[in-house]
């Protein structure tokens, strides 16, 4: 991954990566404190726990329950 911003926010760093294998869709996290790995550099990812909610957007909804 690399990271595309970092953005300090009190307790936790605001962190947007770019995954190697589809960094077309980025991923954004808090990290604890403010030493996260700084922008423009290739960082691992470890998930403990997480929610992964799509982006469906608008477009795709109205895709979906369009019939012909």
């Amino acid at each position: 991954m690399r990271v595309l911003t970092a953005l300090y926010q009190g307790a936790t760093t605001l962190v947007t990566v770019a995954p190697e294998l589809a960094p077309d869709i980025p991923l954004t996290l808090r990290y604890p404190g403010a030493d996260a790995p700084p922008e423009g550099t290739r960082a691992g990812l470890r998930i403990n726990a997480a929610w992964v909610v799509p982006d469906t957007g608008a477009g795709a909804h109205d895709q979906a329950n369009h019939q012909d």
